[in-house]
């Protein structure tokens, strides 16, 4: 079988992973997994201070960086859009292009590349991604999801998992609310995707759905929702009284805050996930029961959703809340 050709471009200023973050070794390691990377660039103000970790990684994975001022966005999008069509247009070769951006303004762009046949990937940031971007791709995914698991997890990943039915609609609900805060229109695919951003692995076949439309169909049935017309499109509106944030989250949350008065650092106070782990466990609390295989995809789901900081030291995974995270459970 033919080895695919890739191309990886990345707008480090619209995803920018923390300084000691091991996203860009489990991003070659999920590029390796798709072929052979032939291109590598990575756009961004270099005028800025960088870690020196960073830029370390970067070079010893192959990355051309290239300077872009932050102070002309909007040339960094019309260089970024041209650079992709330029790029598949010069280099025929290229099978697969991993886009690292979730600007929603590449979108025509990516139709273009698309367009010649080129497979496409989006790898973005879920607090700033634009779902009209995403469904334009053959597949998309969060950064966080590449990420490497704490050593305490290695293996874990292959549990099997379930989700309940209600903790799917929690899911749901809270897709639908973040498109419509966002000032979007919440079609079926926006909300679709969203939902797979939001919640790695979510199949709606695991709940014993042969559809997107029949999950749906469940949810207007236990009214979580109902479908109406809106500019001429099927959009989704919440019934009243589905608030509810998904439940992991909260319980995750709420041990993360008690965790935290264990660890102190020279940034205060913080959680290390295997203490969040063990006051789970001491509760009865067991996050495949959720749909998560590890605890680190649970605290990556929290990020996602800008309610906590996720750094590393050493070995150890820790997380303190965000004012965001605290007032989620107040």
């Amino acid at each position: 079988m033919k080895t695919e050709t890739i191309a990886v471009i990345w707008n480090i200023e619209d995803v920018r992973p923390s300084i000691n973050s091991t996203f860009v070794k489990g991003l070659m390691n999920y590029a390796r997994t798709q072929g052979l990377v032939s291109i590598a660039k990575v756009f961004g103000d270099w005028s800025h201070p960088i870690s020196p970790n960073t830029a370390q990684e970067l070079y010893e994975a192959g990355f051309e960086m290239i300077h872009l001022p932050t102070d002309a966005a909007e040339s960094l999008r019309l260089s970024l859009g041209s650079v992709l069509v330029d790029v598949i247009n010069r280099n025929p070769h290229i099978d697969r292009l991993l886009l690292i951006s979730g600007d929603g303004k590449l979108s025509a762009a990516l139709s273009q590349v698309s367009g010649h046949g080129v497979k496409t990937t989006v790898i973005c940031d879920a607090r700033n991604a634009e779902e009209d971007l995403l469904l334009l791709a053959e597949n998309f995914m969060d950064f966080r999801d590449l990420t490497l698991s704490p050593l305490e997890e290695t293996g874990e990943n292959d549990i099997a998992t379930t989700v309940e039915l209600e903790e799917a609609f929690l899911m749901l609900g809270e897709a639908v609310r973040y498109i419509e805060q966002n000032g979007g229109i919440p079609t079926l695919s926006r909300v679709r995707a969203r939902m797979a951003l939001l919640n790695e692995g979510f199949d709606e076949a695991d709940l014993g759905y042969d559809s997107w439309s029949a999950f749906l169909a469940a949810a207007e049935e236990h009214k979580v929702l109902k479908t109406r017309f809106k500019e001429g499109r099927l959009v989704l509106t919440l019934v009243g009284g589905t608030d509810t944030p998904p439940t992991i989250i909260t319980l995750f949350l709420s041990a993360l805050k008690r965790a935290a008065s264990k660890t102190i650092t020279s940034e205060g106070n913080k959680a290390k996930l295997g203490d969040i782990k063990q006051i789970l466990l001491q509760e009865g609390v067991d996050f495949r029961r959720h749909g998560y295989s590890s605890l680190k995809k649970v605290a990556d789901t929290a990020a996602k959703r800008g309610l906590v900081f996720v750094s590393l030291k050493g070995s150890d995974y820790l997380l303190d809340l965000t004012k965001k995270g605290s007032q989620y459970i107040a």
